[in-house]
């Protein structure tokens, strides 16, 4: 939904594999105050750009970083692509009805000031649904900070994966399979040129920002933009390449220090106490924070900050400590020169208490029938299957930390439009069934309580999956944050690994990747119970629609690693062997001292049993002589 207006450029060029980095010189400006900034563009009050090049982004991507810090309230900032019939020469186009032609838009993001993010996919010129005029979307809040990074990631096959500061934005309900294929066209056909604009009229809303309608006195910029077009150019000239095949540019920052270097050292934590946190956008900027300041001599950037939230920061230390490896940071030391590489470290020890657990689950789990559901749960020795309406529960409530759980999914016989999932939320008590289940999604418990979340995975049949975070721990968070991916259907395999501290989780399923909080405060206070279930009214993605009461799903081979919180004991994969009772001494024969051979023990023989004992002595000494 952004601002329409001006001409776009003439031009024609070859497709060719090239990465690009256009400057403010390879624009239009569109209309209003457009003055350069770095090697991108600032946007004083309303008007805009208009680029000259369109290219075809199949497998490519753009990125750029983006300042709002000068943004007001009620003013829509943005940064979009459209796909014009003929190319940018056949002049401009939207998806709105308009005075302009209809074609295909992308808003990678548009802004409410510096209040409200959207990222709005949209694909069909009408309001039947979908990606349509209305669009796909999702939204975010801008609070992190009013300077951050933009990459928009183009599948060959037509789908679209948006990160803000290296974090995946969840666009519920698209693109499609049918969205996806129309996306690939259109990019075979027309490419895509990029346009970004300041103008009032509309904004994305959530209720919590207020409203303005004075354009004239806010600004934004847009630096460090970056196309990588395997596809090529479809239709305009060419913009300058890039030195480097994927740069992965950052936010300008004070140049470095002469008094000391960074050299970084990704996927590790060094360790240490960190006297101050601060955002920080890059391992880069992280890098120049730690420069600035005297007390500072190492430091750690991540991806999360120290509640867990998905919120790039960087960890100000004066010394490294032992260190330890991690997907989410990147750590270094100032110094004179490149920083030695951190000797590695043992990997880290199961925690005492952790067991690995082979769960029996028609006794180990529980079968919850809602209000009107009809289905059955089949048990088998490594999981269950559910056809219609079921849910099924773990008995006993664990902690994971270092540990997790693996699994697999059959759904090979699940239909598109149902929802089967397997998922963690934490009761207030020991699992005492359908009373004490409650959730982020207005489900409570018997007093009432709602309590967080963790979709592991929500399934559309063997389609399309979601995964989804819902931290609030009273269980506000509805719509909560993730990401999702297409599935191959049959059997899919499926894990969820967490940290030593339970304070971060990897989730894979069937290769779609997300990592982040591990909701550790309540996982070990409360436990987590596990949930598997199928219904309807809800899925992720649009892959068409299914039967609820003709719908199977399986899941097998499950394994649990971690502590029982409250709950008991599921069945153990490798029991404590039963000790082997030790040997009792050997009867007697005689009644008393046998002695050491056969004959010590023949003559202490009593007579009233003298003919059994000395069988009994020849049993015992049998290699001897009776003499």
């Amino acid at each position: 939904m952004a601002f329409r207006g001006g001409v776009l450029a003439v031009g024609f060029s070859s497709a060719t594999a090239e990465t690009y980095c256009p400057t403010l010189g390879d624009f239009d400006i569109a209309w209003g105050s457009v003055s350069g900034e770095g090697n991108g563009w600032r946007v004083d009050g309303e008007g805009g750009v208009h680029g000259r090049t369109s290219w075809n982004l199949l497998g490519g991507y753009i990125e750029f970083d983006m300042d709002v810090c000068g943004a007001q309230t009620g003013v829509n900032n943005n940064f979009y692509t459209i796909s014009p019939q003929g190319g940018p020469a056949s002049g401009y186009c939207d998806i709105q009805t308009n005075d302009s032609p209809i074609c295909m838009e992308l808003d990678i993001i548009e802004n409410n000031g510096k209040c409200l993010g959207q990222t709005t996919w949209h694909v069909w010129g009408n309001k039947d649904g979908g990606c349509d005029q209305n669009g796909c979307y999702g939204q975010y809040h801008l609070d992190d900070g009013c300077q951050f990074h933009m990459r928009t990631e183009f599948g060959e096959d037509g789908s679209i994966t948006q990160y803000r500061n290296g974090q995946v934005i969840q666009v519920n309900g698209g693109p499609s399979e049918n969205e996806k294929n129309q996306i690939k066209q259109n990019m075979e056909s027309t490419g895509a040129a990029i346009a970004s604009t300041q103008w009032t009229g509309w904004v994305p809303d959530d209720g919590s920002c207020g409203w303005g309608d004075d354009a004239n006195g806010p600004s934004f910029a847009v630096n460090n933009v970056v196309v990588h077009a395997p596809k090529g150019i479809k239709f305009g000239p060419s913009p300058p390449t890039c030195s480097e095949p994927s740069p992965s540019p950052t936010p300008p920052s004070p140049s470095p220090s002469p008094s000391g270097t960074c050299s970084l050292q990704p996927g590790f934590d060094c360790g240490g106490d960190a006297y101050s946190m601060v955002d920080s956008w890059s391992p880069e900027d992280c890098c120049q924070k730690c420069q600035d300041d005297s007390s500072c001599a190492a430091f750690t950037h991540s991806q999360y900050d120290s509640s867990g939230s998905a919120r790039p920061v960087c960890y100000l230390k004066a010394a490294c400590g032992s260190g330890s490896s991690s997907s989410v940071c990147t750590s270094g030391t100032v110094g004179s020169g490149p920083s030695p590489t951190p000797t590695p470290t043992p990997p880290t020890p199961t925690p005492s208490g952790v067991v690995e657990y082979c769960p029996d689950p028609a006794t180990d789990f529980q079968e919850e029938v809602e209000s009107g559901a009809q289905g059955t749960v089949t048990w088998t020795d490594d999981g269950w299957s559910i056809r219609g309406q079921r849910r099924v529960s773990s008995k006993a409530s664990f902690d994971f930390s270092g540990g997790g759980v693996t699994w697999d999914m059959d759904l090979s016989q699940a239909h598109n439009g149902v929802n089967n999932n397997f998922y963690v939320t934490y009761p207030y008590e020991e699992n005492c069934g359908i009373s004490c289940y409650c959730d982020s999604g207005g489900n409570h418990d018997s007093q009432g309580r709602g309590c967080a979340e963790l979709d592991w995975t929500e399934n559309n049949g063997g389609c399309y999956q979601a995964t989804t975070w819902h931290d609030e721990e009273s269980g506000g968070d509805c719509p909560g944050y993730g990401g999702n991916g297409g599935l191959s259907g049959g059997t899919v395999s499926m894990s969820a690994q967490y940290s030593a501290d339970g304070s971060y989780v990897d989730i894979n399923i069937g290769g779609n990747t997300n990592g982040g909080n591990g909701q550790s405060g309540v996982m070990k206070s409360k436990g987590a119970v596990i949930y598997s279930s199928q219904w309807v009214g809800w899925v992720p993605g649009d892959c068409g629609g299914g039967d609820l009461g003709s719908s199977v799903y399986a899941v097998k081979n499950l394994k649990i690693t971690g502590k029982v919180v409250q709950g008991p004991e599921p069945r153990r994969c490798h029991p404590d062997p039963t000790p082997t009772p030790s040997p009792s001494p050997t009867s007697s024969c005689t009644g008393g001292d046998d002695g050491a051979s056969l004959q010590e023990c023949v003559h202490a023989c009593p007579s009233d049993k003298f003919s059994e004992c000395i069988d009994c002595c020849a049993g015992k000494f049998p290699s001897a002589e009776v003499v």
